[in-house]
C-alpha cells in the first residue's frame, strides 16, 4: 500500500499480469510501482500494449501505450511477443512479455 511505501517498504521485484491496461491512472500505478521498488529491483509484466478501461461496453483506449511508459520509468532488459502457440492471434498481436529493473538512481 502507499501508506507502507511511505513508512519505507521497499520490494525486491514485482509482478504485474494483465493488470496495468485495466487501470484508469496508469501513469500513477507505473510510479507507484517504482516508488515501491529497491533499486535495481526487477519487475516483470505480461500486458498489452494499450489501456483498455473496462466497460458494459467494452474496453475503452485510454491512449496511453503502456510498454513507451515502462521504458520512460525503468530500464528495459527484455521484451518478447506472446507465443501464437500458446494463446490467440489476436492476443498475441496486442500483447507483449517485458522484464524491467528499476533504475539504481535518477541519472541513469
Amino acid at each position: 500500500s502507499d501508506a507502507m511505501v511511505r513508512a519505507g517498504l521497499r520490494l525486491d521485484g514485482a509482478i504485474a499480469i494483465w493488470s496495468l491496461q485495466h487501470s484508469p491512472n496508469v501513469e500513477e500505478d507505473i510510479a507507484r510501482l517504482d516508488g515501491a521498488l529497491k533499486p535495481g529491483a526487477a519487475l516483470f509484466v505480461c500486458n498489452v500494449l494499450h489501456a483498455a478501461i473496462p466497460t458494459n461496453r467494452g474496453g475503452v483506449d485510454t491512449g496511453f501505450d503502456i510498454k513507451a511508459l515502462l521504458a520512460d520509468a525503468f530500464d528495459q532488459v527484455e521484451i518478447a511477443s506472446m507465443s501464437r502457440a500458446r494463446t490467440s492471434a489476436q492476443i498475441a498481436r496486442a500483447a507483449f512479455l517485458g522484464k524491467y529493473r528499476k533504475r539504481r538512481n535518477a541519472s541513469e
